[in-house]
């Protein structure tokens, strides 16, 4: 199994520095974290052309199916985006990584 390896950051100004130099092979992120906003990081990371799936976990999105479709005509790009409402279990993590992009992660 290849090792996986997590890196957290305090805040979005902190992330788009990493992402801008690196493409990871998943972004979780939360819709709401302080610094650089979650919109303007998906509309850099739509103009870089990332490929990589990204999770976005929000319990405010969730409850607007209306907001959710006006982040994704915003951002003006083809990212691979899965809104994971919350509240949620770290099963649900799982089941998002295996249905919607295909990433096995094996039991426990």
């Amino acid at each position: 199994m290849a090792s996986i390896t997590f890196v957290e950051f305090a805040d979005g100004n902190a992330a788009w520095k990493e992402l801008s130099q690196t493409d990871p092979d998943l972004l979780i992120t939360d819709y709401t974290h302080p610094g650089l906003g979650c919109e303007e990081m998906l509309q850099r990371l739509a103009a870089k052309k990332v490929k990589y799936p990204i999770i976005i976990s929000s319990a405010f999105v969730g409850y607007s199916p209306e907001l959710e479709q006006r982040i994704r005509e915003q951002i003006r790009g083809d990212l691979n985006i899965y809104f994971l409402h919350k509240p949620f279990l770290v099963e649900n993590y799982r089941k998002v990584l295996e249905a919607e992009f295909g990433i096995g992660l094996g039991s426990g």
